[in-house]
């Protein structure tokens, strides 16, 4: 895991639990946490509560949830990225990203959306086209072996 981690306002299991991402949609928004303690992480939309675990709001633009848990309401802020340098014999610095970018507009989100599921597509053609390539030329090959 990354250094750094979550602020939490609230006494009991301080540092418990961490915001690692936030995934704002047009229908819903979800929020990751990781509970420390078992390095598990859980999506939980605003307004509902996982495992204990409720999520009161979420403010995306800042990078902060508020959760409540067993009665405790705490105020998580995502990991910042860090750069440490790392010993002489590994590279030199080693950057440690956000979990997750801040979301964009909608238009923003559908559009690297659709870019994605195209990139796909043409991986899969890609990928068949090299699949019955190779089956073609097995069959040749054994062909051959016949003759």
């Amino acid at each position: 895991m990354p250094t750094g981690g979550a602020a939490a306002t609230g006494q009991a299991g301080q540092g418990a639990h961490e915001l690692v991402g936030i995934i704002a949609t047009s229908s819903q928004t979800l929020v990751g946490i990781t509970q420390t303690a078992t390095k598990r992480s859980i999506w939980i939309p605003v307004g509902k509560t996982v495992e204990g675990i409720e999520v009161v709001s979420c403010d995306p633009k800042q990078d902060r949830a508020v959760i409540r848990v067993g009665g405790e309401t705490k105020t998580l802020a995502l990991r910042a990225a860090t750069v440490t340098s790392a010993p002489a014999s590994g590279p030199a610095a080693v950057a440690t990203l956000p979990a997750l970018a801040k979301p964009g507009t909608q238009a923003e989100q559908e559009r690297e959306a659709r870019m994605l599921v195209s990139d796909l597509m043409e991986i899969g053609m890609q990928q068949r086209k090299a699949y019955e390539e190779a089956q073609r030329k097995a069959a040749q090959q054994k062909a051959a072996e016949k003759k």
